[in-house]
């Protein structure tokens, strides 16, 4: 039993320790998470906005299309593929 102050203290310690780095665990998992998140919400805010520009482009080529303007300068002034402004007809 002379040995059992210091068999306790190393004890605690190593639990301590072990919650320490369980604690860290955590905070490295609920960061990790954050930043996935804004990344995620980045990058969908980003392709929203290609979208609407791709929507808006394909709409303007529709006017166009209807005001019979020339084909190439529809896929000049909107920047659509001919693909796409075939796809409009």
């Amino acid at each position: 039993y002379k040995n059992y102050p210091r068999m306790k203290r190393e004890y605690l310690d190593a639990m301590q320790s072990e919650s320490i780095t369980a604690m860290e665990m955590e905070e490295a998992r609920q960061q990790a998470l954050a930043e996935g998140h804004a990344e995620g919400l980045a990058k969908g805010h980003a392709e929203g906005l290609k979208e609407g520009e791709r929507q808006k482009a394909l709409e303007t080529a529709r006017k166009m299309t209807a005001e019979n303007c020339e084909r190439s300068l529809i896929l000049k002034v909107t920047g659509i593929t001919e693909e796409d402004l075939d796809s409009l007809s």
